[in-house]
């Protein structure tokens, strides 16, 4: 239950005097809004005290406001940092998010050891190694990482060091690595290689062909003419990179650039990667109901570089943002020398804000119609039309399955954010109802789940939906309702999502209190119809387990001397009845537990089970005996 103001007032006041980050947290303990402070006492005041500003978004969130956590720091850019790295974790809903969770490929390069190497990673750490990326897809870090090869001949092999060979690999052979494993290689000349891999991987393609181009030139003085072929062949190499990169820039400085576009459910968010004045690479993301302003442009830029293991000599922004002058001390501190946060007013800096707008405005309609935009569409829907206190970002469906054969089995399944999680599905062996009662085992598996172990928020169980969905109409939503009532549960929002005869499409969604479906559009009823069929889904599978695991243990328990228990640990060591119908009277007896009078029991039981392999008939020629081959 959310505090009342006065309540709230008093909950600020015992804030202290220090610079540091507050979590505000809703009824449930789920942090809502993380936020930070060079004042968190005068800060947090501000969000309930009268006379402050207030939009739709600041009055849904105080409305939900039912306690605040703090953590004091020594400074304001302490703050900053704790503030990006909270968000990341807790994923706040009245916050800005980058929706980013797919981990992009970087191409590392060791250091540190004698004989450095690249390889292609995908998570990267403070290990003193040199990233370079991120790349848009794993295919064009490994079209680079191959062109790499082909003109510098770096080592392959895994391992700090080479392994010690008395002969090349074949690496050596094609050309394509300078063996340091024979030791036979002079380090400088390898470090050389090392430090043109740097200057490729930077984006200075230019002094890459400049040099290979000399040394081309020496190789064919010196009449070395197939050395002086080969790197004719690696600058043609290069040349066609350098023919597919567009030059934005006459400047020898590594830009980031941050163009904005706004849309009706969003905003589309695009940074262009400039590196030595090429464009090499951009990334996009969008980011459900924000509008760009100040603050929503520092969270942005604060939560794109939490993490990163390179970063720019400059960031261009279309815009002021919050705390600007702090971001960039961070990102100077973070990259070890100066970064500058500049907003570029005239000049080459402002043609590449344009250009960043422009490719932002491009991507706004496909990034606003994208799986995750259309979800986080529906769900305002959901959550306006069902009248709760804002989108449901998650979502629990419930569904029993019987076919009338006994060892009923319920499910649920949660969606969070639209998406499957599927790592926090459960099922629920019936155990209290007997006979063809779905309304009573509904109810069971209900009070199971909010009264057991997954019903805490903390450790392996898991946080109450902000909405449930039972598959079925009224009566199931009846039946769900006095279960969540009995305990302790009746104002959690629930609904039940009935099929419509004849219109698949049309399927209909009741809730309680009221006698006519909720209206929905289309995005947001196959969002639920998904749910429901998933759910549907999870139960018939984990019905047609249970069912054939119980017969299989029965078959077994036929058998003299073999009990439930017996018959679990034989199917758990052996794997399947017909494993253990087929496994000799030696491999029953190794089991635990078993005797080799036992196993002979259970051997002569299931044996007939086991289908003698027949041979193929050979086929006869007509008339005659198959011919054997000479002797």
């Amino acid at each position: 239950m959310a505090l009342s103001q006065d309540q709230l007032l008093e909950l600020g006041r015992t804030l202290p005097h220090r610079p540091g980050v507050y979590l505000m947290k809703d009824s449930r303990s789920k942090v809502i809004y993380v936020g930070k402070a060079k004042d968190l006492k005068r800060r947090v005041l501000s969000y309930f005290q009268d006379g402050r500003e207030e939009g739709a978004k600041l009055r849904a969130l105080v409305r939900r406001v039912s306690g605040v956590d703090f953590l004091v720091v020594d400074s304001e850019k302490e703050a900053l940092i704790l503030e990006a790295t909270l968000i990341k974790r807790h994923r706040p809903r009245y916050n800005v998010a980058l929706r980013d969770d797919k981990a992009y490929p970087y191409i590392r390069l060791t250091t540190g050891v004698e004989f450095p190497q690249l390889s292609i990673i995908r998570r990267p750490r403070k290990d003193g190694h040199r990233y370079f990326g991120p790349y848009a897809s794993a295919g064009a870090a490994r079209a680079t990482l191959s062109l790499l090869n082909r003109i510098l001949p770096l080592r392959k092999c895994k391992g700090e060091r080479p392994p010690l060979r008395s002969r090349p690999c074949l690496e050596y052979q094609l050309g394509h690595c300078l063996a340091p494993c024979t030791r036979e290689v002079d380090p400088d000349i390898y470090l050389t290689c090392v430090r043109e891999a740097e200057l490729f991987l930077s984006g200075r393609l230019a002094d890459v062909s400049r040099r290979l181009e000399e040394a081309m030139w020496r190789a064919s003085q010196e009449e070395r003419f197939e050395e002086a072929a080969a790197f004719r062949d690696k600058l043609k190499a290069v040349a066609k990179t350098l023919e597919r990169q567009v030059m934005v820039s006459s400047q020898d400085l590594d830009r980031d650039v941050f163009g904005l576009a706004s849309g009706p459910t969003g905003l589309a968010v695009v940074v262009l990667f400039v590196r030595a004045g090429a464009l090499v690479g951009s990334r996009s993301f969008f980011i459900k109901g924000a509008e760009a302003d100040g603050e929503v442009l520092a969270q942005t830029v604060g939560q794109f570089y939490t993490g990163k293991p390179a970063f720019p000599d400059q960031v261009l922004l279309p815009a002021p943002c919050q705390d600007q002058d702090l971001l960039a001390e961070w990102l100077s501190e973070m990259k070890g020398a100066r970064v500058r946060i500049t907003v570029p007013q005239r000049g080459q800096g402002r043609d590449l804000i344009q250009r960043a707008r422009a490719n932002a405005e491009s991507a706004l309609p496909v990034l606003a119609g994208s799986p995750e935009a259309q979800a986080a569409a529906a769900l305002e829907e959901l959550g306006r039309k069902l009248g709760l206190e804002g989108p449901p970002l998650s979502l629990e469906g419930y569904d029993i399955s019987n076919l009338q054969q006994g060892h009923p089995v319920g499910a649920m399944v949660r969606f969070e954010e639209g998406r499957p999680a599927r790592g926090k599905y459960r099922n629920y062996a019936i155990r209290t109802v007997e006979g063809q009662d779905d309304y009573a085992m509904l109810a069971e598996v209900l009070s199971r789940r909010f009264s057991g172990p997954d019903h805490r928020g903390g450790g392996k169980g898991l946080e109450p939906p902000d909405l449930i969905v039972i598959d079925g109409g009224k009566g199931q939503l009846s039946a769900a309702g006095a279960a969540l009532e009995g305990i302790g549960l009746g104002g959690q929002p629930l609904a039940a999502l009935a099929k419509t005869p004849g219109s698949p499409d049309q399927d209909r969604l009741f809730v309680p209190g009221r006698k006519n479906p909720v209206p929905l559009s289309k995005p947001a009823r196959l969002l639920l119809m998904n749910l429901r069929d998933e759910t549907h889904r999870r139960a018939v599978g984990a019905h047609r387990r249970s069912r054939s695991g119980a017969l299989t243990r029965s078959r077994l328990m036929e058998i003299e001397g073999i009990g439930p228990q017996r018959a679990q640990i034989l199917l758990r060591h052996l794997g399947s009845l017909k494993a253990v119908a087929a496994a000799g009277v030696e491999e029953l007896a190794r089991v635990p537990g078993f005797s080799n009078h036992l196993a002979e029991k259970i051997h002569s039981a299931l044996h007939p089970l086991v289908r003698p392999t027949v041979p193929k008939e050979i086929d006869t020629p007509p008339g005659g005996n198959v011919k054997s081959g000479p002797s």
